[in-house]
């Protein structure tokens, strides 16, 4: 069987399809556009007809004769025609349609999805905060450390210049005392520089230690929670919280489902409509035959409305995301109905 329709359906079925274990982004299949008032479904039917067909029979015919005056008997085969009706089979194609429940009638409580219910408002409100904090890369340079600096050899500090006097006159050792007191001045000054230098390099590397104890690599900021992280909050704590129990239809309701910590798709997907509703997400049901591993079933899923797209929602097997189907193929569902509020 074959469906034309632009949306995806999720699987009752817990274990994975082998060949259809694949990742769909939110820009795929999943993501259905707000575009149409109506799906166009056709399905390809294979169905049971009949034929008139005329054969050749052979038939056994009793026949009487008259044998030296008496009559007897014998039998004959013969042929004649009738006509048979023989079945076959033929593929025919059903057209139908739809209607595309807009988000404005996807906002209110129902009778199982009581988005109005104090539990379930409570639940919704701890699950979408209006911010959060997240760690971030610093945005400033990480401190770096100052140029290495060698400690200089100490210098004696040279002694009063020597006078002409102290020399009686003597000019020749004069000049020799005043050139070795210059040579030690100008090396004590080189040293008192070389110290000033050093002296700064330790200020220097001090004040370098401290930013480096006080930076860090990743700081916490304040952002404010868009609304696909709100919708993704909702579904990922269903799926991860709320165990998957087959039966048939509604039996719980999305109070029951979070009271019991357990439904099958029809009741997770009420959970999955209250709470996105409560948080002022709108969210419909989708109603479809799908193809699992095991075969054709009957299956139901949410779909909310994030950011002028409706994205599905299958809480039903834990391998699933928000938007991102992997155990069933979603090529060949069949649309049965989209729903503001579930009739069964």
């Amino acid at each position: 069987m074959i469906c034309v329709f632009p949306s995806a359906a999720l699987t009752e079925n817990q274990y994975a399809s082998n060949n259809n274990n694949t990742n769909i982004s939110l820009n795929d299949k999943n993501v259905i556009q707000v575009n149409a008032a109506y799906y166009s479904v056709t399905i390809k039917q294979k169905v049971k007809a009949y034929r008139k067909i005329r054969t050749k029979v052979k038939v056994r015919v009793k026949v009487w004769y008259k044998y030296k005056g008496k009559w007897r008997s014998t039998y004959k085969y013969r042929y004649s025609y009738r006509y048979v009706y023989k079945p076959y089979y033929k593929y025919i194609y059903k057209n139908y349609k739809v209607r595309n429940i807009p988000p404005k009638e996807c906002k209110k409580a129902t009778k199982n999805a009581q988005s109005s219910n104090a539990r379930i408002k409570a639940l919704a409100k701890s699950l979408t905060p209006a911010t959060k904090n997240v760690s971030v890369p610093n945005p400033n340079p990480k401190p770096t450390a100052p140029e290495h600096v060698e400690n200089p050899d100490p210098v004696s500090e040279p002694s009063s210049e020597p006078q002409i006097a102290d020399f009686n006159g003597n000019e020749t050792a004069y000049q020799e005392a005043h050139d070795t007191w210059n040579e030690t001045n100008v090396s004590y000054s080189s040293y008192l520089k070389a110290k000033q230098k050093y002296n700064q390099y330790l200020q220097d590397y001090a004040s370098y230690q401290q930013k480096l104890s006080q930076y860090k690599e990743n700081i916490t900021v304040t952002k404010k929670l868009t609304t696909l992280e709100k919708a993704t909050n909702i579904f990922n704590w269903v799926r991860d919280y709320v165990n998957y129990s087959f039966y048939y239809n509604t039996r719980r309701g999305a109070v029951g489902t979070l009271r019991d910590r357990k439904g099958n798709c029809v009741d997770l997907s009420h959970l999955i409509v209250a709470l996105s509703r409560a948080a002022g997400i709108p969210a419909r049901y989708v109603h479809a035959n799908c193809k699992f591993s095991s075969g054709w079933c009957g299956h139901v899923w949410a779909q909310l409305f994030v950011n002028g797209k409706w994205i599905c929602a299958d809480a039903s097997n834990n391998i699933n995301d928000f938007g991102v189907i992997r155990n069933w193929n979603t090529k060949n569902d069949i649309l049965k109905g989209v729903y503001s509020s579930l009739p069964f």
